[in-house]
């Protein structure tokens, strides 16, 4: 079977196979907590011990329960709240890997039909601005504009009446995060137009008010919480809770007083304390919990990832730092999802399941040989380069030869370092069942025997190639002979025993 490889689906792909990997062979480890539960005149909350300024995790219950019986004997705890006004801003305005993320993340909606949607909003509709953009922000000649759109959508979005009556167009008009020349290339952001639509699908609808509602919101004062954090002290013991209280809605009153958060985090609302006020301690126990593995990709997290090559950003005004550097285009990243989840004469590269994107074997071979021989060419680092030095050419930042250069050297470097029989080396021997999940295959790759589920065994290890019979030991019995002719760092040799360590997924040496 013949695969195409290419700097942007293939490190699309690794990105992909990576994490499905670290899922895959992701051991959980079970921990033990200890929770109290806490009365007050206003209600009940519940609270977590703490050891130091973490939480405290107990590997065995016998240790969890040994404290549960130390404050069995207690009955009330001294309450101190620590209280501090936080703000929170509205979303930018969106772009079109922003609106894709937040449509599969809604509405399960693939970066190709949000693409698709959006753009017949655009060409058919013509309710919305160019949906083919990277930039979350507006020109700073279109706050009259703004101001047009706000009072044409007041009829259908009540919510734009408070935008028109406080003028929070024109009070926002200095604000960076809205209109910003200096972070617009070719378009700006996708919003709503003064053209409202009629006979939209149950779909466009869908993508129009989230760009509307979006529009509307970005104008709207910070949203403002009162966080608490509460100590209770029993003895020389600290549990630890935290809660919000609503205190400005801001934008959120734009979506009802409570907005999806965007990771889908939520945090309770605590009961309060009344000044002095002493808890009653009602209920100590142990709750047990599970280490969790990195959760699958699916196309929402994939578009982010495609954003910023691979690294994981907290704040959305740190992207802008990695803007250009990313895999893809805001117009083409849909197509390079859909380009490897497409099924014809071969295999498909990824498929989805229940909206996780899984990648397929045909994806995982490929990735795994590339690894092995040219693995430049998965590095979403490299690609986001490359990326950013054709945004530099069109800039004239860059010589369109300086960059012909580079290639050329990169492109010479690659093929030499590619086996001479790249057929032969794709097709590779199984030798035997994995020892390690005992269900796959152990496959011979250029430097390592490995399986699917990420065992792998070096055919050099500390010096010494293992033969033919190491090998079968291994698979037969979890362990070879001793072996007398490894070799330390420092080159003095050593012998040990090779053995297979299922709790790590790897071989260890036994002396």
């Amino acid at each position: 079977v013949k695969s195409a490889v290419g700097r942007v689906m293939t490190p699309t792909l690794a990105m992909v196979v990576e994490r499905y990997e670290a899922n895959k062979n992701f051991k959980p480890t079970t921990f033990y907590e200890v929770m109290a539960d806490f009365k007050l005149m206003a209600g009940d909350y519940s609270s977590k011990l703490l050891n130091g300024k973490e939480f405290a995790k107990y590997e065995s219950k016998d240790e969890a329960e040994a404290i549960v019986n130390q404050l069995s004997g207690f009955a009330f705890g001294k309450v101190e709240d620590h209280k501090e006004v936080k703000k929170k801003n509205p979303y930018p305005l969106f772009h079109l890997t922003s609106l894709q993320q937040e449509a599969n993340r809604k509405f399960g909606y693939s970066a190709a039909k949000t693409l698709s949607i959006t753009q017949a909003l655009y060409e058919k509709h013509k309710a919305v601005t160019y949906p083919r953009t990277d930039a979350n922000v507006l020109p700073s000649d279109y706050i009259e504009t703004a101001e047009q759109v706000i009072e044409i959508l007041a009829a259908n979005y009540p919510s734009s009446s408070a935008v028109i009556n406080n003028d929070w167009v024109q009070i926002q008009s200095g604000n960076k995060r809205i209109f910003n020349d200096a972070l617009i290339t070719d378009h700006f952001a996708i919003v709503p137009t003064n053209k409202i639509p009629s006979d939209l699908s149950i779909e466009e609808k869908n993508i129009y008010d989230l760009i509307v509602k979006r529009f509307i919101a970005v104008f709207y004062p910070a949203a403002e919480y009162n966080h608490t954090t509460r100590i209770t002290y029993v003895d020389e013991f600290q549990f630890k809770t935290t809660g919000n209280v609503l205190i400005k809605a801001g934008w959120l009153a734009v979506y009802g007083n409570q907005a999806d958060d965007e990771n889908g985090d939520k945090e309770e609302t605590l009961v309060m304390a009344a000044p002095d006020e002493t808890a009653n301690l009602t209920k100590v126990h142990t709750k047990d919990g599970q280490t969790k593995p990195p959760a699958l990709y699916n196309e929402a997290t994939l578009l982010k990832a495609m954003e910023t090559a691979g690294k994981e950003l907290e704040d959305d005004e740190y992207a802008n730092i990695l803007k250009g550097k990313g895999i893809g285009t805001p117009a083409t990243r849909a197509g390079i999802i859909e380009k490897l989840k497409e099924t014809g004469k071969f295999e498909a590269y990824m498929k989805i399941d229940k909206k996780s994107l899984i990648p397929t074997e045909r994806g995982i071979k490929i990735i795994h040989y590339l690894r092995d021989n040219a693995p430049s060419l998965i590095s979403p680092e490299l690609t986001g380069e490359w990326e950013y030095k054709l945004t530099q050419i069109e800039s004239e930042e860059l010589a369109r030869t300086t960059f012909m250069a580079q290639i050329h050297n990169a492109v010479t470097e690659l093929v030499n370092s590619l086996p001479t029989s790249t057929a032969q080396q794709y097709r590779r021997k199984e030798i035997g069942k994995c020892p390690s999940c005992e269900e796959n295959d152990l496959v011979d790759r250029k430097y390592s025997y490995m399986c699917e589920c990420g065992f792998k065994i070096n055919k050099e290890v500390a010096g010494y190639k293992l033969t033919d019979k190491d090998l079968s030991d291994i698979i037969s019995s979890g362990k070879t002979t001793k072996i007398k002719s490894f070799k330390s760092k420092a080159g003095k040799p050593f012998a040990a025993t090779l053995v297979l360590d299922k709790d790590n997924n790897t071989l260890s040496f036994q002396f």
